[in-house]
């Protein structure tokens, strides 16, 4: 089909806003057995249309623009190959037209794409390089349903957004491009326009798996599949120890850091990262490490941008991250990974105030969170992911519908068909779901009808208030026989006095949930404070708010929690916990394992007054040894066991602001 430049389009045209524009160029057929050639080339004063070897000329364009406009017809039924020959002030240039390529993209591959039935999107989404009729290039590929243009810029033309504009695939939601004769390094960026063609700058490919170090917010081809799997992995025991058990089955002790911490230290990358937090982590008894703000991210304003699969640059390649997991897992830490779903939409051009739509998009999404699960799994060994900003997620409404509809049943229903999915791909993977939405189902097995993560994540605020409502609230919820399936994110209280504080993380940790510990107080000292007995120039101070005696409380309370199965084989369950006397800031109850074989008594004063003579009625009758101590020193110096009368009663008293935890002798 031929196309007839009129003032408007010529105009739309070079001030950028063609939404067109991919349609518009290359070679088209014209009426009259002819053929019809456009190009756009800022610079140049003249163009040909030349033989696929350059020797033959196939006509002369006309350019009916300054600005680079060219176009031009010349006798032919048939579409042909060709290359343009492209005159400017600087020489001569012969080069491919990027837009005598046909899509790329295997329709069978596209199919399962918006089905949410592809597993590997990462292998093609992004810019990875390829071959296509003897010419190589590098071919892009970006997912950007709400858009209405895609532009790709690039070094060799100045940056201009005007010069390559993606090609929509509509029905999918994708636009791509294949540019031949760019080298496997080429930084690139792209440019997004809305439905009102106004430009949203994306300087980040969200599928990048690598960024650029040297040019600000440029993100680089993907290199080979050979280089991404030259790592030589160690750690095939840890993969096999692992493969077959669930997140529910095992003692989760989380330690949850950000990378944010980090990256202002100059000079600190994963090797060195490995060997200051890792041992340090492992001395603190901690069986995981969640790795928050995890993705090479580039802010400008308000607006932030994220590449998806690559990490941050300050801290080292690719391969250098591999090599930090492999360390972690010789430790027997595994290692969780933040997928923000909310900031997954936004990278591909679907902003928080933008409805979307789940119906015909939702497949697609569903394929991209998977692919981005699947490379950071198979390709970099991450053992777990925190899917984060659901809520945000959960929000967006279904495109076309009233804006009152905000029951969520489209993206409810979108997040147990990913989950599911994921359940039944990677069975052993920790999937951790941060929302305060407490549906039942959402920790469900998937036999049982659920969606199949393994834990809700609920943060507990850093203040003695907050605190001691969620141990009211939580006792509360066993007593009623509530079904608990959280992960419980506690942070030191750092207001609060070392008794006390120490009182509350005993408490916390004695409690039903899974352990995450928020310590934000990392400091990274340099050889300015600190002098180095190793000769490194760099130590790390985890948990710099809290003091030595409540760090080895931390390491204490981890190890009892892994090595005690009364804390942790119930943690869903009402049956593993029995709540002797409950009262603000008071607290007694009994911790059992299954079929309690082992039962461990938990004995609390949070306050700030004394408590004689508290009666109470244990399970178990018998005699009970103290095996960990908190807060005022007086209760470590006058108790070493508690055990009750003929009648069963234990009569407890209880100095202010002391906690211990007792296992039963049998």
């Amino acid at each position: 089909m031929s196309v007839f430049f009129t003032s408007n389009l010529i105009d739309q045209i070079i001030k950028g806003r063609c939404a067109e524009f991919a349609e518009l160029m290359g070679m088209h057929k014209a009426p009259a057995g002819e053929l019809q050639v456009n190009s756009f080339q800022p610079g140049a004063h003249a163009v040909d249309v030349v033989s696929r070897n350059g020797k033959k000329l196939l006509g002369a364009l006309t350019q009916i623009h300054t600005e680079g406009l060219f176009s031009g017809l010349f006798p032919g039924k048939k579409l042909v190959d060709y290359r343009l020959r492209v005159h400017t002030a600087a020489g001569i240039t012969l080069l491919d037209d990027p837009y005598r390529f046909s899509c790329c993209l295997d329709s069978t591959e596209l199919q399962l794409f918006s089905e949410g039935r592809h597993e590997h999107v990462w292998q093609w989404l992004g810019a990875h390089p390829r071959v296509v009729e003897d010419c190589e290039g590098i071919h892009f590929a970006l997912w950007a349903p709400n858009v209405r243009r895609v532009s790709l810029l690039l070094p060799h033309t100045d940056w201009d957004s005007r010069v390559l504009v993606l090609r929509q695939q509509r029905e999918h939601g994708l636009w791509e491009l294949f540019v031949p004769g760019l080298s496997a390094d080429t930084p690139y960026r792209f440019e997004l326009m809305s439905a009102d063609l106004r430009p949203q700058p994306l300087c980040y490919d969200p599928f990048a798996q690598r960024v650029d170090t040297q040019l600000a917010c440029c993100s680089r081809p993907a290199l080979p599949d050979t280089c991404l799997q030259a790592h030589g992995w160690r750690d095939h025991f840890w993969q096999l120890l692992h493969a077959n058990q669930s997140g529910q089955d095992l003692p989760l002790v989380i330690h949850e850091f950000s990378l944010d911490d980090f990256l202002p230290s100059s000079g600190l990358h994963w090797e060195r990262l490995a060997g200051l937090l890792l041992p340090e982590l492992k001395t603190l008894g901690f069986t995981h490490l969640l790795v928050r703000d995890a993705h090479a991210r580039a802010s400008k304003g308000r607006q932030q941008w994220h590449a998806l699969l690559a990490p941050p640059p300050e801290l080292g390649t690719g391969s250098e991250l591999q090599q930090f997991i492999d360390q972690a897992h010789e430790l027997e830490l595994a290692v969780v990974w933040d997928l923000p779903l909310a900031t997954v939409l936004a990278a591909h051009g679907v902003r928080q105030r933008d409805s979307f739509d789940w119906l015909a998009h939702g497949g697609a999404l569903l394929s991209l969170v998977s692919g981005c699960i699947d490379y950071w799994h198979q390709q970099m060994h991450i053992d777990g992911f925190r899917l984060r900003e659901l809520d945000a997620l959960l929000a967006l409404p279904q495109s076309g519908l009233a804006t009152a509809h905000h029951d969520k049943a489209f993206a409810r229903e979108w997040l147990g068909q990913l989950l599911v999915r994921l359940r039944e791909r990677f069975p052993s993977l920790l999937l951790l779901a941060d929302t305060t939405a407490a549906w039942p189902e959402l920790t469900l097995t998937t036999g049982k009808g659920g969606m199949g993560c393994d834990f809700r994540l609920t943060a507990v605020a850093a203040t003695v208030f907050d605190t001691r409502l969620r141990i009211d609230q939580q006792l509360v919820d066993f007593q009623q026989g509530n079904r608990l399936q959280q992960l419980i994110c506690h942070s030191p209280l750092v207001e609060a006095d070392e008794a006390l504080q120490q009182v509350l993380l005993l408490a916390l940790w004695a409690l039903p949930g899974r352990k995450l510990l928020r310590l934000d107080c990392h400091q990274v000292l340099s050889a300015a404070t600190w002098q180095p007995e190793s000769g490194d120039d760099l130590q790390l101070q985890l948990g710099g708010g809290l003091t030595a005696a409540t760090q080895d409380l931390v390491r204490r309370l981890n190890l009892l929690y892994q090595g005690s199965p009364s804390l942790y084989e119930q943690d869903a369950s009402h049956e593993g916990i029995n709540v002797l006397h409950a009262a603000p800031g008071l607290y007694v109850f009994e911790r059992l394992s299954r079929h309690a074989a082992e039962v461990l008594l938990v004995v609390v004063n949070a306050s700030q007054n004394d408590c004689t003579a508290l009666r109470v009625r244990p399970l178990h009758k018998g005699h009970y040894r103290i095996l960990c101590r908190a807060g005022n020193a007086v209760l470590a110096d006058t108790i070493d066991a508690v055990q009750p009368d003929a009648a069963g009663w234990l009569v407890l008293d209880i100095p202010a602001c002391t906690a211990m935890i007792g296992s039963a002798e049998w």
